[in-house]
């Protein structure tokens, strides 16, 4: 019984591989000369060497700086010393970090941080906003104008 089986399986192997091999001799592939040139819609390996060349460098200009804000306030804002175009800026914004922690020796570090987040951006002036805190904080930005 299991010799028959193994005679069936080694003659549709054999068939498989027959027909793999008689369909690799006699197949034929279309011409690979190219029976017009590009097309407008087409570009050149130039044209794409320009492109590639172009985004080499995306970033336009950085900009930074701090925006300090006062006690007991949320929001700041400071103007920049380079305009920017905010349609094509990224910003990103450190922690806000408290100035002074106070006198208190178990004041913990970590409340000495807080988040902040973007409330604004113009060409000229950044605005953001941060969690009350009772002492002064600082919030450094960088905003990435690509072009």
């Amino acid at each position: 019984m299991k010799s028959k089986r193994g005679k069936i399986l080694l003659i549709v192997v054999l068939a498989a591989l027959l027909f793999i091999a008689f369909d690799c001799l006699t197949g034929k592939a279309g011409s690979l000369e190219p029976n017009a040139p590009p097309e407008p819609t087409m570009v050149t390996l130039g044209q794409i060497s320009a492109q590639i060349e172009a985004l080499s460098s995306p970033v336009k200009k950085v900009v930074r700086g701090v925006i300090t804000i006062e006690q007991n306030e949320t929001t700041g804002l400071d103007n920049l010393s380079s305009p920017v175009d905010p349609n094509y800026s990224v910003v990103l914004l450190s922690d806000a970090v408290a100035c002074e922690h106070g006198s208190n020796p178990d004041y913990p570090d970590w409340l000495a941080r807080t988040g902040a987040c973007l409330v604004g951006l113009t060409e000229t002036q950044i605005t953001v906003r941060v969690e009350d805190h009772q002492a002064e904080q600082n919030v450094s930005y960088q905003i990435i104008e690509y072009k």
